[in-house]
């Protein structure tokens, strides 16, 4: 089942994208030299989660340091489409109706297994050269949400 965070905000719109990232350095949840440069490539604004990756894109990025939950789905509302190097970034910006594409690496079988389970609604890309084309609408992703709450409760009730 696709994790029940999916449920937690509402639509809201406003800026145009958001990078929601990781860095190299942080153990069991990085990203590869070779996608960090890619990302750190992109003039968007940026959200971490860890110390760590603040300091790897402060300098060069808009870079927002945020762990608090209601204040990342807050900060999430902020944006019309959210990229994210962490998965639950992307889930995030799907419980708020927003456009979300995850950046994994071709190898990051945990993270690319998970995303299977939003197949529908959340693509999966690791080449960030070329373009991104992928829309997804309010109304698809709500329709997604209220698919899966009923399989949470058919699930629930045995």
């Amino acid at each position: 089942m696709p994790c029940p965070a999916i449920f937690c905000s509402e639509k809201k719109t406003g800026k145009e994208s958001l990078l929601i990232a990781q860095n190299n350095a942080t153990n069991n949840q990085h990203i590869s030299d070779s996608l960090f440069n890619e990302c750190k490539k992109w003039e968007k604004d940026v959200l971490v989660y860890y110390k760590t990756a603040l300091n790897s894109w402060k300098d060069t990025h808009n870079t927002f340091y945020e762990y608090e939950p209601k204040h990342v789905l807050n900060f999430i509302g902020q944006y019309d489409t959210i990229y994210s190097t962490r998965l639950h970034g992307a889930v995030a910006a799907l419980s708020q109706h927003k456009n979300a594409v995850l950046i994994a690496d071709k190898d990051n079988t945990r993270v690319r297994e998970a995303a299977k389970l939003f197949a529908s609604i959340l693509p999966v890309v690791e080449n960030l050269s070329a373009p991104i084309e992928f829309e997804v609408s309010p109304q698809q992703i709500e329709e997604f949400k209220e698919r899966t709450h009923q399989q949470y409760i058919d699930i629930l009730k045995g």
